[in-house]
């Protein structure tokens, strides 16, 4: 069976605007080598997915990402539900310079946004 998925998760930086105006300005050097960094590290995308359970696989149909090359492109994921509250999902391994890699993402469910930890006298940015 393969279920696909009717929702479609995005994240637009509410910052949008404001880094429109700057495109095409150089990044300050004092900024640039962390901005290298993030970018390597970091990976997002969004669009739809499907599930196909016979292969325990998820594919994302990508809309928009920050890697424009994974753009209109299919990204598979090896999942496993270990539980109600956790989702394993794995890039199935690939060779870079000869040396193998795979990474992994562990989803973990929270249960509730509570704060029992916070003291009488704390107070929850945001709230009076």
């Amino acid at each position: 069976m393969i279920a696909r998925g009717r929702g479609l998760s995005s994240y637009r930086n509410p910052r949008d605007a404001a880094n429109a105006a700057l495109r095409g300005q150089a990044l300050p050097a004092e900024f640039a080598a962390e901005a290298a960094r993030a970018y390597s590290t970091f990976a997002g995308y969004a669009g739809r997915y499907e599930v196909d359970e016979a292969n325990s696989v998820i594919r994302h149909h990508v809309w928009s990402g920050i890697d424009p090359r994974m753009v209109d492109g299919v990204q598979e994921r090896l999942y496993k539900i270990v539980d109600d509250d956790t989702l394993i999902l794995e890039i199935r391994p690939y060779m870079v310079d000869g040396v193998e890699h795979g990474d992994t993402l562990v989803w973990r469910r929270i249960k509730s946004m509570s704060r029992p930890h916070l003291h009488a006298d704390e107070q929850v940015l945001g709230k009076d």
